[in-house]
């Protein structure tokens, strides 16, 4: 069989939706310390967490409101 190293070894991969991943792959990489496994444009992402883990992130939803704090 063909490994596929684009999948990480877990069976589960949560999907977190943000305004913008670029601004999301930033806070979570600096805030949690996962590390940006792949990129495809602006609009997804998947993030390595720990040696094995990983989560997606896509775009979702409008932009912040102005003056929001948070990610």
């Amino acid at each position: 069989m063909i490994d596929n190293r684009s999948m990480p070894l877990d069976v589960l991969i949560p999907v977190l939706g943000y305004p913008s991943v670029t601004e999301a792959v930033g806070w979570l990489t600096g805030a949690f310390g996962f590390t940006l496994r792949w990129r495809i444009g602006t609009h997804r992402a998947q993030l390595g967490v720990g040696a094995t883990a990983a989560i997606a992130v896509t775009e979702d939803g409008p932009a912040r409101p102005s003056g929001a704090d948070h990610v």
